[in-house]
């Protein structure tokens, strides 16, 4: 299936640290307002969903605890919040994005899932765990670069600290062809560094000729961190086409056109001249 439209969700929360059944039970309940009510989503080209448009949810990092590493938190890949959006996914008819901490083989990971509306999945583990905490010392540093086809459109799975690595995130232009349409970014990134986000949205869009979307969490968590979200989609030409309010539980719709993007790579095709480059793991 291809599809031209893609109703995208950005869910900016307030995770209740480590508890989650409490914290799934106010995503559901944020979600679900979202889906029935107009008055949370933002002005845009196209700003009511379309009937029969494939969807597409994105949350923040670890959504389900809160940005935590113990294992008595962790979950295992058939766990509370796993089942809980592919419930979600095949409830409403829409793909999903976010990322749990799981105990896989006694490891921990700070893994990404890309739930489709069947409830079929495919999985991110975070590259670059995050040198300011201690999610070095605790996860375990994922080692491939994982893309993933939905209704047509490509997705690059990143998480968090991912948007500091360009390289990580680089598009490939082969063939007349892009790797990759939307860099998608689930994220728990801190209110004193909340600037460098916005850049770094803008910057990875510019770069790759590609939608970047970004959802952060917002409010205080239980080791005294702020955040204050600052989601957003931002579009090829580095203009944010959706962005959710600071410090707020909010959640914002948009609307994304495959031919608009096409169009303006067609026009701008940068992609044609970029270095090619080798990642070594």
């Amino acid at each position: 299936m291809q599809s031209e439209k893609l109703d995208v969700y950005l869910i900016q929360f307030s995770p209740e640290w480590g508890k989650i059944d409490a914290s799934l039970k106010k995503m559901e309940e944020q979600i679900v307002e979202a889906f029935v009510s107009t008055s949370s989503r933002t002005e845009s080209p196209h700003p009511e969903p379309v009937e029969g448009c494939p969807k597409l949810i994105v949350l923040p990092e670890m959504f389900s605890t809160g940005f935590k590493f113990l294992k008595e938190v962790a979950e295992p890949m058939n766990g509370k919040t796993v089942q809980w959006m592919q419930k979600t996914a095949q409830s409403l008819n829409t793909a999903i994005y976010g990322s749990v901490l799981i105990l896989d083989n006694d490891r921990l990971y700070n893994r990404g899932f890309f739930v489709f509306p069947n409830g079929e999945y495919k999985c991110y583990d975070k590259r670059h765990c995050f040198v300011m905490s201690d999610e070095p010392k605790h996860i375990t540093p994922g080692k491939e670069i994982v893309t993933v086809n939905y209704v047509g459109w490509r997705f690059r799975l990143n998480i968090c600290h991912d948007l500091r690595f360009p390289v990580w995130s680089k598009n490939i232009y082969k063939n007349g062809e892009y790797d990759y349409d939307i860099l998608l970014n689930t994220a728990s990134w801190a209110e004193g560094r909340a600037n460098v986000w916005r850049i770094l949205l803008h910057a990875r869009a510019i770069e790759n000729l590609a939608y970047s979307i970004g959802v952060n969490r917002v409010g205080k968590d239980g080791d005294g961190y702020m955040y204050r979200g600052d989601s957003m989609v931002v579009d090829p030409k580095g203009i944010a086409v959706a962005m959710a309010n600071p410090n707020e539980e909010q959640a914002v719709f948009v609307q994304l056109s495959k031919s608009a993007l096409s169009e303006f790579r067609e026009k701008f095709n940068v992609g044609a001249i970029w270095d090619s480059y080798e990642i070594k793991i």
